[in-house]
């Protein structure tokens, strides 16, 4: 009998983090701005959203890049 190593994959939070959280603060930002000033409002606010989670994803909080080994079957 063979016995392979099997490796659970990250879970796809994990593996995206960084995209999530920008789309969630670039939604939260332009449903503010939405609220606020409107039409205009909205994309200003989206804007404004992308641009603080993405500075709070890359350059505050950053995570530590994980790698797993793989194994292939031949």
């Amino acid at each position: 009998t063979y016995v392979t190593p099997t490796y659970k994959k990250p879970s796809v939070y994990r593996r995206h983090r960084n995209l999530i959280n920008i789309g969630i603060g670039t939604g939260a930002g332009a449903l503010l701005g939405g609220l606020i000033g409107g039409r205009r409002g909205v994309a200003i606010g989206a804007l404004a959203g992308a641009g603080g989670s993405a500075l709070y994803t890359y350059k505050i909080n950053p995570k530590k890049t994980r790698y797993y080994r793989t194994y292939r079957n031949y």
